[in-house]
């Protein structure tokens, strides 16, 4: 099964014990300074997260904001 969208991201070595920051990633993004920037900023980390096979943690950022 694969996502019905490309990826945006471009696929980069980032190491293991950065990605599984990414709930803390996302708490510093959220009181972003505009809707459109953190709803940017939220979608280009699951692009980041879903390149770096870490889908389970992806997912959540697909969802309508």
């Amino acid at each position: 099964m694969t996502a019905n969208f490309s990826s945006h991201a471009i696929p980069v070595a980032i190491p293991v014990d950065v990605l599984k920051k990414w709930p803390e990633t996302a708490a510093m993004l959220i009181p972003g300074p505009s809707v459109t920037e953190c709803s940017s900023a939220l979608l280009a980390l699951g692009d980041c997260l879903l390149a770096n096979d870490f889908v389970a943690a992806a997912h959540a950022w697909y969802v309508p904001l």
